[in-house]
């Protein structure tokens, strides 16, 4: 059957004209939204602008206005000849579709100016930026190698060297802290021992003195007055200054020498009073309170440690000249005490 149709050349020739009528115008279809948008786009819309896919609707949906007025026309004028009429403008469309999108892509690329100088002025900042950039790198570059020159690897061990030393300056710190905790220690205990050892040899020159008068009182004390309770209040008064409560015991101790002013123990506790000003850190009273002592009691066996004292505070207070004067002072008059030994030790620091 389809052999016997296309045998006839009106009906051969009509098959070929519409089947060729029919690519031209699926291409169009198919492509002109394509085309609409490359020409926008190079006019400065967007790709995905939606104007192109307006107008490929518009220009698909006319076709049905066309198919409309031709069927009308056929009746009058011929139905051939329509068809031919209508295939014949639908082909020049087609061919000439691609030419209209391409010209109007140009002629936008032609007439806009002002998106032609935006690319050009973000061509140049392109150029400007990709110039900083190798600049920067540049300087990069030069920096790398000024500290490659400086040696920083040997600054790097400085810095780790120091790091040690003062790791080890800080336990030499720890270690002389506790070696001056030892030492303050030390000194406590050889004040209280020698303490110790001055009260019994005064109790022992006090069981010695004279015997009381028909009164019942001792010459050179006050009538009545109780060895039991002065010796009470020397305790009382260092174990003050044993405890740290040196305010206190300078106030118990003089106390005791307003009590007891001719006692036995009065060079002690004026000597007690100096060492409770010297620990507070007084150095000035410290020194005033031990002058007193050599002047008031001058053959006392407290006087070579009062000395010591008073050189002691004297060097706190930064006055090492006489504090020099006065270890030599006590090596010169009390040669063989410890305190004098002590002066000779005192003199090798001094500078």
């Amino acid at each position: 059957a389809a052999a016997r149709v296309f045998a006839d050349r009106g009906t051969r020739l009509a098959t070929r004209g519409y089947l060729g009528h029919m690519w031209e115008l699926y291409a169009m279809w198919t492509w002109i939204a394509a085309f609409v948008s490359a020409g926008f786009g190079v006019a400065g819309a967007t790709p995905s602008s939606p104007r192109g896919s307006a107008v490929a609707f518009v220009t698909i949906a006319s076709g049905a206005i066309g198919s409309a007025a031709a069927g009308m026309l056929a009746d009058r004028v011929g139905k051939a000849r329509i068809a031919t009429w209508a295939m014949i403008a639908s082909g020049v469309c087609c061919a000439c579709a691609g030419l209209v999108a391409a010209t109007a892509s140009c002629a936008g690329m032609l007439s806009d100016d002002e998106a032609r100088q935006k690319i050009a002025k973000q061509q140049q900042q392109i150029l400007e930026l990709q110039n900083q950039n190798h600049a920067l790198e540049a300087r990069i570059m030069k920096l790398e190698e000024t500290l490659k020159n400086q040696g920083l690897l040997e600054l790097l061990t400085q810095i780790e060297t120091l790091k040690a030393d003062v790791s080890k300056l800080r336990g030499q710190i720890e270690v002389q802290g506790n070696n001056l905790e030892s030492l303050e220690k030390r000194q406590k205990d050889f004040y209280v021992d020698l303490d110790t050892r001055l009260r019994r040899l005064e109790q022992t020159s006090q069981t010695l003195a004279p015997a009381p008068d028909a009164a019942g009182t001792v010459p050179g004390k006050p009538g009545g007055a109780s060895a039991a309770t002065e010796s009470r209040g020397y305790d009382t008064a260092y174990n003050l200054f044993k405890n740290g409560n040196y305010a206190e015991a300078v106030a118990a101790f003089q106390n005791f020498l307003k009590t007891y002013p001719l006692s036995n123990l009065a060079p002690s506790a004026q000597y007690w009073i100096g060492n409770a000003y010297f620990a507070q850190r007084d150095f000035k009273n410290a020194i005033a309170t031990q002058q007193k002592l050599l002047d008031a009691y001058p053959n006392s066996s407290k006087v070579p440690d009062a000395m010591l004292n008073i050189a002691s505070s004297q060097q706190e207070l930064g006055n090492t000249a006489a504090a020099r004067k006065t270890l030599n002072e006590l090596i010169a008059k009390y040669p063989v005490s410890d305190a004098a030994e002590k002066a000779r030790k005192r003199l090798d620091t001094i500078k």
